[in-house]
């Protein structure tokens, strides 16, 4: 398991394509945070910001378990828009995601 969460973009990112993507990112952990376990004194810290790749990966502080929790409904959500299943999604998470 994994307390971490990443938002990798990929191409020519231009600052307001990452600075819109970092906003949606930090809305949609924050809703899934909420969605999981209302995470009350959860946060969330950037451990890595790779700017050649624009990569950057959140660490949960706080309760472990909930971290991890929220971690794995992160990857969940990635497999449901793969899918093409948004809609099985919290309408918050949806929106962000």
């Amino acid at each position: 398991m994994s307390d971490t969460v990443t938002l990798a973009l990929q191409g020519e990112v231009t600052l307001d394509a990452f600075s819109r993507a970092a906003l949606h990112f930090n809305r949609l952990v924050d809703a899934l945070s909420a969605d999981v376990a209302g995470s009350e004194g959860l946060r969330w810290v950037i451990t890595e910001l790779e700017a050649g790749s624009a990569i950057m990966t959140a660490r949960g502080v706080g309760d472990p378990a909930t971290a991890e929790s929220v971690s794995t409904a992160y990857i969940d959500v990635g497999k449901a828009l793969e899918r093409g299943e948004p809609s099985s999604l919290p309408a918050k998470v949806q929106h962000e995601a």
